[in-house]
């Protein structure tokens, strides 16, 4: 177990899938207010929860945009979704350090039995850096 998931956090953290991959169904998606301490002020995001996995998930806009990408921009058509979460780096923009953040892979996660999944469309705009929400990436 990394040592960081002994904090406290109501937050999904990279560190928490402890460096595996992990496929998720969405139960529920909805707007949340984050404190960003960079700023000191509050940054609003979609956040989701997902069944059996115990804590929330922060979107940033590149994990939102490749959701949407998957399954369409409206959100209540996310729940019941599978997304595939894994752990990446980023650049802190304050640090200019590569940073670990958690990422969503852009295709549909096939279940066994099931054909290859769909590639979402790249999203073309540039990463937004906040990857998790609070002090990194």
């Amino acid at each position: 177990m990394d040592y960081r998931c002994m904090f406290s956090s109501d937050w999904t953290r990279s560190w928490d899938l402890g460096g595996e991959e992990r496929t998720v169904t969405i139960t529920k998606v909805a707007a949340g207010e984050l404190e960003d301490p960079r700023r000191k002020k509050k940054d609003k995001k979609p956040v989701i929860s997902m069944k059996g996995w115990p804590k929330p998930l922060a979107l940033n806009k590149t994990n939102a945009r490749t959701i949407a990408g998957m399954y369409g921009n409206q959100v209540e058509k996310w729940v019941g979704k599978r997304v595939t979460l894994y752990t990446d780096q980023t650049r802190d923009p304050s640090s200019g350090q590569n940073v670990d953040c958690i990422r969503i892979r852009p295709s549909v996660p096939q279940k066994q039995g099931e054909p290859a999944p769909l590639v979402a469309p790249p999203v073309g705009e540039p990463d937004d850096n906040h990857a998790e929400p609070g002090s990194n990436g």
